[in-house]
């Protein structure tokens, strides 16, 4: 008996694509301050050269979690922290670093390794316009090390809201890039950046609430770590335009689905608004739990000129699943006493498993030790990190989206109590739940026919892998080769051959040796068609094909063998064309011959007969014999074509009588001629004074045809000796022959 065997099947991706993530491990924000979360907990990193940068950051590093790049969208720093060479001055950020969430992004291109991408979001020059994407292609081994521009500032999307969301595409190569229409309109676009670049045609969709009345398109629009959910927060002034939406996203195509629920921050935040408003109250920030399970929102109230009583700072967790919120910390604050500001603003979820919260210019981080937790059990707290005397921003740093998790397969191979016909079985984990799965079991590294199901019956030896992917998705997942021995293995029943089967043939049967055999149509697994030593299928023999048949036989004790097969082949009967289908000749010319040919492919045999005797055997033949010739012609698969063609008798021969009785007794009622080799005639009767009475111009000429019934304009003419003058065309030569004389008129 065979012990139980697992195996952990390994995912079939590049080498690049399967290593750990590592390229978010450095943040670079705020006011020259810095983390580095390689070894597992965040550590002050210095070196910043960033100065006051109040927006979101991007930071990118290689795939060993090496810094490359870190930009505001205006300026880009290498990794010696010096400026790119034509990487200052990009955009135009406003007062006090622009209003827009995401400064810049920064994105390793899908296929070149040493290139990057930087997308930077332009604030507006006007108040209550609208924002701006552009991106740049960046070589990081260009100018030795330095970086260099590739193309520099192209036009993404205008007229879009301050925020850029970033989404894992299925495959976990490519990314989708997701902005939000501010032209009053709740059309999401979503841009493809694959190995080929970023598309400049976005898939469009309109979902949820529109952009509008909210200055100039101010929103947050953060994703999922698993890329199937968006989460946008809308910003404004007044109290109906402060609230929040999550929406379904398809990572594969790009498409924003339906809107899930809508938080209205006036609900949530229980707020009097004191009047005059001076101020704004609005969410600061949101982002997803890395489980996507729960949404964090930070709120304000801020005004721009001191205000007694002091305003409210807040976080909330959202259950996403149950609806319910929690307030997790509320701050008090007042701008006239700087010193106790405690703003919650950016949320963003870094490597640590850890999601932290920024507090405007202020020179630490707080954090959500827990947030896959419900409610208080999240684990905020205050101060997590001390950022060494260097003020954080509004926001925090770009997380790079996280590599989806990698699926799982276990395969188990179990065995039969008779000895046979073990099962391998599946024990599959990690797709996505909304997606069927196909599965293929391959032997030896070719897939098995039919073997698309969980489980596979083993019925030969041989390494078997299992391949799995989702069918609408894009994850999939190919297992190591599994060696399978199967003992005293019952042989595959022995199959006579068939030879090819000629086009319009009858179906040939075929002949299996051995136990309970059963015939299949494709290989098993499949539903048999029918049992027994011999098989007659039904197979379509009018057109050439091949077919493929398998058969298997069990024994007593239930084994099944490996299927044998035999292959039938339909093939094409060979051509066969005749110069000619009759051939005219005439024969009594002294060593006079006709010449039959045919014409088929090479390696036919040739057989030509007249009247059952054989007449020759080559392409060509000549003959010196009037008749119907046969010819078959046969290919070394026996296949046979026939066609036949006639010599036919044309010397030239003619006859008339000279005397006829036109008394309608049917017996010589009309001048007749006979003869042969004649194709067309013209016939001319005279009177005794050389009068014509009757034509007959260009008339087809038949042996013993009726030439001239002795009337004249439906009389008959007087008995008499008449003159005629017969023309006829020849068929071989196409001549012309004038035969003159008379014949007698009896009545």
């Amino acid at each position: 008996m065979r012990k139980l065997l697992l195996v952990l099947l390994l995912l079939d991706y590049s080498t690049v694509w399967a290593q750990p993530d590592r390229r978010g491990n450095v943040w670079h924000f705020g006011e020259l301050a810095g983390l580095n979360f390689a070894g597992g907990t965040a550590q002050i990193l210095d070196g910043s050269r960033m100065g006051e940068t109040l927006r979101g950051i991007g930071t990118i590093g290689d795939e060993t979690g090496q810094l490359v790049f870190y930009s505001d969208g205006q300026t880009v720093w290498n990794r010696f922290h010096r400026v790119v060479p034509g990487g200052n001055s990009l955009i135009f950020l406003g007062k006090r670093q622009g209003g827009s969430t995401q400064n810049g992004i920064l994105l390793p291109h899908p296929k070149n390794p040493d290139w990057y991408y930087l997308f930077s979001i332009e604030q507006p020059f006007i108040d209550n316009d609208r924002y701006t994407v552009y991106y740049s292609l960046i070589d990081s081994k260009a100018n030795g090390g330095e970086g260099g521009f590739i193309s520099k500032l192209t036009l993404l999307a205008r007229n879009v809201a301050s925020s850029l969301a970033v989404v894992r595409h299925c495959n976990n190569r490519d990314f989708w890039l997701i902005v939000h229409d501010a032209m009053s309109t709740n059309t999401f676009m979503s841009y493809l950046l694959d190995e080929a670049g970023v598309t400049a045609t976005p898939t469009l969709n309109q979902s949820g609430s529109r952009v509008d009345d909210n200055g100039p398109g101010r929103a947050y629009l953060k994703a999922s770590p698993d890329g199937k959910r968006l989460a946008m927060g809308f910003y404004g002034s007044e109290s109906n335009t402060n609230f929040a939406e999550v929406f379904s996203f398809d990572n594969k195509t790009g498409q924003v689905g339906q809107r899930l629920t809508r938080l209205d921050w006036p609900s949530l935040f229980e707020l009097t608004i004191p009047s005059p408003l001076e101020g704004n109250r609005s969410p600061s920030d949101i982002a997803f739990s890395p489980n996507g399970q729960y949404l964090y929102a930070t709120r304000r109230y801020s005004s721009y000129v001191p205000q007694s009583p002091p305003w409210r700072s807040e976080l909330y967790q959202f259950n996403l699943a149950t609806k319910a919120w929690t307030r997790l910390v509320t701050e008090t604050y007042d701008f006239s006493q700087q010193g106790i500001n405690y703003v919650y603003s950016g949320l963003e979820n870094a490597p640590d498993g850890r999601l932290y919260v920024s507090h405007w210019n202020r020179p630490f981080l707080s954090s959500i030790n827990n947030p896959n937790a419900d409610g208080a059990a999240c684990g905020f707290q205050q101060n997590t990190i001390n950022l060494a005397g260097r003020n954080a921003g509004l926001y925090l740093p770009f997380r790079y989206p996280p590599r989806l998790p990698d699926p799982t397969v276990t395969v188990a191979l179990q065995s039969n109590p008779t000895g046979c016909n073990d099962v391998l079985t599946s024990i599959i984990s990690g797709f996505d739940p909304s997606e069927a799965l196909r599965y293929q079991w391959l032997r030896d590294g070719k897939a098995i026919t039919n073997a698309t199901n969980a489980t596979y019956t083993v019925l030969a030896s041989g390494g078997y892998a299992l391949l799995v992917e989702e069918v609408g998705g894009c994850r999939r997942k190919l297992s190591d080769s599994l060696p399978v021995t199967i003992a005293n293995a019952l042989l595959p029943p022995a199959l006579t051959s068939v030879p090819p089967v000629c086009v319009g043939s009858t179906t040939p049967t075929l002949q299996a040796t051995g136990q309970q055999v059963q015939w299949y149509t494709s290989s098993p697994p499949a539903v048999s068609v029918a049992a027994g030593p011999s098989f007659a299928p039904s197979m379509a023999t009018n057109t050439p094909g091949t077919y493929t048949y398998y058969a298997t036989q069990t024994d007593t004790k239930g084994c099944t063998s490996p299927a044998n097969s035999t292959t039938v082949r339909v093939v094409a009967r060979p051509d066969l064309t005749l110069t000619q289908q009759q051939v005219g000749v005439c024969l009594e010319t002294l060593g006079a011959t006709a010449l039959l040919e045919a014409i088929s492919r090479q390696g036919v045999q040739f057989m030509w007969s007249l009247r059952g005797q054989l007449a020759g055997n080559q392409a060509t033949i000549t003959v010196n014999d009037y008749g119907r010739y046969y010819i078959s012609v046969t290919d070394q698969n026996q296949c046979v074509r026939r066609d036949s063609v006639e010599v036919i008798d044309r010397c030239y021969r003619l006859y008339m009588p000279n005397a006829f009785t036109p008394n309608d007794d049917q017996a010589n009622d009309a001048l007749v001629a006979y003869g042969n080799g004649i194709s067309r005639y013209d016939l001319l009767i005279y009177n005794r004074w050389g009068e014509v009475i009757f034509a007959a111009p260009d008339q087809p000429f038949n042996d013993g045809s009726p030439l001239w019934d002795g009337r004249v304009g439906g009389s008959y003419v007087q008995p008499g000796l008449y003159t005629y003058q017969l023309r006829v065309v020849r068929q071989e030569p196409t001549d012309s022959i004038i035969k003159i004389g008379s014949v007698l008129v009896i009545r």
